[in-house]
């Protein structure tokens, strides 16, 4: 709504539920929660030219979002297993970090140097930096590890590609699974997120329902060897993150994959 002429300018044109818009800092853009993948999650929305792309992709359902004055963080509340978390999302970065270890949080929200209309709170950079100066040391040791047995190896093989509307792992996949069960079973306190996608055929729940398939058949084959089941985290991005932009089989083929991300 325009506060001086009083008109009001619609933003979003789908029928979906889309609910607590949040402006980011340019006034060109905002962020919103809308159910269109069948749970809430966090959008990102141009005002001008409407293009909207999905932000929030960790924890089953993202809603309460709140940007950073500098635009670089947002913080939500996080679900997952009937818990919710306060979560900060490195818009750069697209990495998400869980702030509060109680289960049912909600708003208001704590706000990195953000001013808003709901009760917020400065949190103090220097919290942030120690909180991932201990990620970056804890990946820094992993990859020390990763290192005595080939670090270069694992690093350049983790993806596995799946045919068309399948997920099952193919035999010529298993080789490079087993390299990175043996290092996680080694190393327990190590984590990674399991991504699956798919190809932009078929629509965008279906794709996310394909991709979430094909990480969970590659979670199930790592923990049959041993790799524990809090070490993993499957999240989906269906059609969402093509590795290849085109409308051939063969960029399709580069797009049906599943990516360990350490």
């Amino acid at each position: 709504m325009f506060l001086k002429s009083g008109l009001i300018k619609q933003i979003t044109n789908n029928s979906n539920n889309n609910t607590e818009p949040s402006w980011f800092p340019n006034n060109k853009e905002l962020t919103y929660t809308s159910d269109q993948n069948g749970n809430p999650q966090i959008y990102k929305i141009n005002i001008h030219n409407k293009k909207s792309d999905r932000i929030s992709w960790e924890g089953s359902k993202n809603q309460n979002s709140e940007v950073s004055s500098d635009g670089t963080f947002l913080a939500m509340v996080n679900s997952e297993k009937k818990e919710q978390h306060i979560a900060l999302l490195d818009l750069k970065l697209e990495s998400t970090k869980i702030l509060t270890k109680t289960f049912l949080d909600e708003a208001p929200i704590t706000i990195v140097s953000c001013t808003s209309k709901k009760h917020t709170k400065n949190i103090d950079s220097s919290v942030i930096n120690t909180s991932e100066n201990t990620d970056a040391n804890n990946n820094t040791n992993s990859l020390d590890a990763l290192d005595s047995i080939n670090a270069q190896e694992l690093q350049q093989n983790k993806i596995l590609y799946f045919d068309l509307d399948k997920y099952n792992i193919k035999s010529e996949f298993t080789q490079i699974l087993d390299a990175h069960a043996d290092f996680l079973r080694n190393n327990p306190s190590y984590k990674i997120i399991v991504e699956g996608h798919a190809d932009e055929r078929g629509t965008s729940e279906y794709n996310i329902a394909l991709g979430e398939r094909r990480a969970k058949s590659v979670k199930e084959y790592l923990q049959s060897k041993g790799v524990l089941e809090e070490q993993m985290k499957v999240i989906s991005y269906g059609k969402e993150k093509p590795a290849e932009l085109g409308h051939d089989e063969m960029t399709y083929a580069k797009n049906r994959r599943v990516v360990l991300a350490y």
